[in-house]
């Protein structure tokens, strides 16, 4: 029986390790894909618990029963805020840790790029705009994130919906681009 070489010992260890690394992302997608059909499942749940609500009050209504469809509305307006004042109140405690924290960076971002005499004002300003521009955003997608809504699907949006932008605005980006590299290089300044 023929010794199987050195070589061969080692493509056979890189292909274990490729199918490992492939199983453990498999499993890692059925994980995330399960979250998914628990997280489905309890929306399902929730609008069909409204929707009966709906019907029955809607019921109550043509039937002119006023007292029983106010209680109704009551109850299920009841119901639908105590299962959304948790999320809200972590939406708010997110928001304002992070807008605290947004604030505290500005504060210290806006100091550096003031006082530093290397900089032109045009970049000073684009960093200061650009850094306000992504804060805002990153809290924006963590509050929403707080309510249940699946960030990676906006975000997966957004990134589509910049490819398409950047396409579509290339000769616009490109010299907005040059302009930084001018901003940044220096080659001149005013008066020469």
């Amino acid at each position: 029986m023929p010794q199987p070489t050195p070589a061969a010992f080692a493509d056979s260890l890189r292909v274990s390790d490729s199918l490992r690394t492939a199983a453990d992302s498999l499993q890692g997608k059925t994980d995330s894909l399960a979250a998914a059909v628990d997280s489905l499942r309890d929306t399902t749940n929730a609008v069909q618990a409204a929707a009966r609500d709906i019907g029955d009050a809607s019921e109550l209504l043509v039937q002119g029963r006023w007292d029983q469809f106010a209680a109704k509305v009551l109850e299920t307006v009841s119901r639908m805020l105590l299962d959304f004042i948790p999320d809200l109140i972590k939406a708010l405690v997110v928001f304002f840790l992070l807008f605290g924290l947004y604030k505290l960076a500005r504060a210290v971002l806006q100091r550096i790029v003031r006082s530093s005499d290397r900089m032109d004002e045009g970049l000073k300003n684009l960093i200061l705009r650009s850094f306000r521009i992504v804060g805002v955003l990153l809290i924006f997608v963590m509050v929403l994130a707080q309510f249940g809504i699946d960030i990676t699907v906006l975000v997966g949006g957004l990134s589509i919906a910049g490819l398409a932008i950047g396409f579509a605005a290339k000769d616009t980006l490109e010299n907005f681009i040059s302009g930084v590299a001018i901003m940044l290089d220096r080659p001149f300044r005013v008066g020469d």
